[in-house]
Parts: structure tokens; C-alpha cells; sequence
């Protein structure tokens, strides 16, 4: 920013000048500007037509920038927000509920704090009374504001808002977690040290071609591979759909199956039991033998099995990660005479306690090995201090777990050896 021979840095415009502007664009508008960003691209050439006949499809979550949902801080924040739309309206409240509204909202941190929650529940059913008799009372005294119409829109916005706070419970769905930002959801991943997020669910489209890495050989060309958009429209007529994550994908798999295509339902095909069950359906969808080559390298994959027996025989694992993952990574580990003692997932239930329990049962590796449901990394160093073993399996955050037990094992990583 220039002000006459002095030059002061300054930010290029103010950040809240971003939302202001998105929001006059609109969907539409951000739709509009997309389409002829991507046509600049294409004019000047700086990617080439052919490359949108190729793209990956991924789900992740777009965190929002509000604090952790908590009913008294969200109770008094609507409160706030119903008196100052009803002041700016020209609607004169008998009690705003000012001070005792703060005093329950310091009441509330330190009875959360103490754990003690039948205090904390008192607390949090006046703020609910104090939120509804704000907002029946200036629903009565709506009719005789001023007519300024943006006013009386604002406050109809605050009021549903804070009236769904009001009304809302523990185990509602639809819930409101932000006043400012209706839109965000609870979603949970199954990450470990984070279970769940909030935001919203973004599906991002982006295309490999110009992105992975080619050898270096002296000849440029782009990756060949992927699956092309004309694939993707005839996998709705296929014979058949194979799915590999039984608990994370159930809802997808009752989908397909309701559209009328069968549905093989497989855990991660790991070890030679599950490559060959999963060939096995293979064959038989195709109505075609499976090939010599395979059967060939089943038989050394066997003969290496065979030759690691002496440095894997009787060590004991502890693995955590994905439920359909642990249970093919468990069933390898036993078919080369390891023990899989500990086996945690944080998104795994019941069901999938029980088919492990099975798993175990089915071989004598399996005496004395355990799976963890519903349990995280915490959990886990937990009982590496109590039950130590040789080696862990799962991704890069097992790495706090191991550092401070007595017996510290290797960890294998598996992002980098799967």
C-alpha cells in the first residue's frame, strides 16, 4: 500500500473480503469461474483435453474452523445471538439473560471438568429454559417490529438455529454443531487419533495422468494406466461387484446387491488362504481356470513361507489398523507360525470381534491371541507395558505407542510395506 514516498506492507485486501465475495458469487458462480479456469487451461495449454478422460475419485472431510460442540457453550451461544438479532429488530426484551447466562456457561466447564455430571445436567436444562423463554417471547413481539426486512430475516435465521439447539439430543440426528455454520457434520473416519472430524464431506475428482511418476529413461510420457470414464459406466452392467472391506463397506455392498448385481463380500486378500479364496470367486465368476503362472507362484510364495519359519516361528505381533485389514494380516501372520496377540481396530464392533475370535479358534497360533473392538493407540501401549511383544504391524502413529514400554518392539510400517 502506497501513501505518498512511504511504503507500509499490508495484506492485499481484508480476509473477511474472501467470504463476502464467495458468497456473491454463489454456487453458480463458482461453478461459472471453475469452467473457465479450466477452459483458460486448455486454451493456453497448460493440460490437454485427453486428460479428462481419466480421473480418481476420493472421499475426504473439509474440517471447519469452529470449536469442539459442547450443548452449554452452543446454548449460550445461541442465546447471544437471539438478543442481538431481536435488538437489532428494535424488539424490547423483558430479561436478556445476560449475567446468568455467563455464570452457567462457567459453571458448565467446571462441572465437566469434575466429572460431575448431574450438576452439569442441572446447569444445562436452565440454559435450555432461559433459550426458550427468549425465544417464544420475541416470536410474540415479531409482529410489531420495523419493517426492515434483512433484520427480520436475520432474526428468523437465529431463531430456528437456537431452536434447534434447544431442542436437539444426545443421540439426534441432523444435530447443529456450529450456529455460524449449519452445514457441518460429525463424521467419523475410523482414524486413531482422531475419530471423528467436523466438517463436510468434499469428493475430490483429480486426474493422474500428468501426476505420477514415470521412469526416467530418457523419453517423456505421461502414466497409461487407470481406469477410464467409459469403464467406470459399464462396471453398472458387470456380472458381478467384489468388495474387499466386509465392515467398512456394508452399506455399499446391501446398495449394489439391491440393484440386482451379485455381491462377493471378501476381507484384504493377504497370506495364500485369502489370495485363494479370492481367485477362487474370480474363477468362478469368469467360468475360467485360473492360470498356470498364479499356481506357480503360489507354490514359492509356499517354499518362502516355509524358509522364514525359523525367524518368525512363535513371535508374537501386535497389529492395529482397519478391521478387514487385521483380519487378513492376522490370518497371514498364522499361516507363517506367528502370533498375532494383540489385534486392535477403532472402527471394528461385535461382528467382527466374533469372526476374529473364529479366526483365532481355527489355528493353534491363535491360543491366547485377542482382538481389541472399539479401541485406539491408547489402548494399545496399554498393553504393550503388560504384555510385550516382538513386533508391531499398522501405520506411522504406532510409533508413540512403542517408544516408552519396558520391552519395546519393532514396528513395522505398513504405509511404506504393503
Amino acid at each position: 500500500m502506497q501513501a505518498s514516498n512511504t511504503s507500509i506492507p499490508a495484506p492485499p485486501c481484508d480476509a473477511t473480503q474472501i467470504g463476502r465475495y464467495r458468497a456473491t458469487l454463489g454456487e453458480a458462480g463458482l461453478q461459472e469461474l471453475l469452467s473457465a479456469t479450466i477452459h483458460t487451461a486448455v486454451d493456453v495449454g497448460a493440460i490437454k483435453k485427453s486428460e479428462f478422460q481419466r480421473v480418481i475419485v476420493d472421499t475426504t472431510v473439509q474440517e471447519k474452523a469452529i470449536a469442539h460442540p459442547v450443548d452449554s457453550r452452543l446454548l449460550e451461544m445461541a442465546r447471544r445471538k437471539v438478543v442481538a438479532a431481536a435488538k437489532r429488530c428494535g424488539i424490547v426484551l423483558k430479561q436478556t439473560f445476560a449475567a446468568e447466562g455467563k455464570t452457567l456457561q462457567r459453571q458448565a466447564g467446571g462441572y465437566a471438568h469434575a466429572k460431575q455430571f448431574k450438576r452439569l445436567r442441572r446447569v444445562v436444562k436452565r440454559q435450555r429454559t432461559i433459550l426458550g423463554i427468549l425465544i417464544r417471547e420475541t416470536k410474540r413481539k415479531m409482529s410489531a417490529t420495523t419493517d426492515n426486512a434483512l433484520a427480520l430475516t436475520s432474526l428468523n435465521t437465529w431463531l430456528e438455529r437456537a431452536e434447534r439447539v434447544r431442542t436437539q439430543q444426545r443421540h439426534d440426528k441432523n444435530k447443529l454443531y456450529a450456529l455460524h455454520a449449519p452445514e457441518v457434520e460429525c463424521i467419523g473416519k475410523g482414524k486413531a487419533r482422531k475419530p471423528y472430524e467436523f466438517g463436510v464431506k468434499v469428493n475430490v475428482l483429480c486426474d493422474p495422468s500428468g501426476s505420477w511418476s514415470t521412469p526416467t529413461d530418457g523419453e517423456f510420457r505421461m502414466y497409461a494406466g487407470g481406469t477410464t470414464k467409459e469403464e467406470v459406466i459399464a462396471g453398472l452392467h458387470a456380472k458381478a461387484t467384489i468388495v474387499f472391506q466386509e465392515y467398512c463397506c456394508e452399506k455399499t455392498s446391501k446398495f449394489i446387491a439391491e440393484h440386482g448385481q451379485e455381491v462377493v463380500v471378501l476381507n484384504a486378500p493377504m497370506g495364500v488362504a485369502g489370495t485363494d479364496k479370492f481367485l477362487m470367486e474370480i474363477s468362478r465368476l469368469t467360468g475360467k481356470p485360473i492360470p498356470a503362472q498364479l499356481e506357480k507362484e503360489r507354490g514359492e510364495l509356499v517354499d518362502a513361507m516355509a524358509d522364514s519359519q525359523a525367524h518368525l516361528h512363535g513371535k508374537r505381533y501386535a497389529i492395529y489398523g482397519d478391521p478387514d485389514q487385521m483380519i487378513g494380516t492376522a490370518a497371514f501372520l498364522m499361516e507363517l507360525g506367528a502370533e498375532p496377540s494383540h489385534v486392535l481396530s477403532t472402527n471394528g464392533g461385535k461382528e467382527w470381534e466374533i469372526k476374529m475370535n473364529e479366526l483365532f479358534a481355527s489355528s493353534p497360533y491363535g491360543a491366547g491371541c485377542k482382538a481389541y473392538p472399539k479401541r485406539d493407540l491408547w489402548h494399545l501401549r496399554s498393553l504393550l507395558f503388560t504384555e510385550p511383544v516382538d513386533f508391531m504391524i499398522g501405520n506411522t502413529y504406532g510409533k508413540c505407542s512403542d517408544q516408552s514400554s519396558p520391552c519395546s518392539p519393532d514396528l513395522v510400517n505398513r504405509d511404506k510395506n504393503e
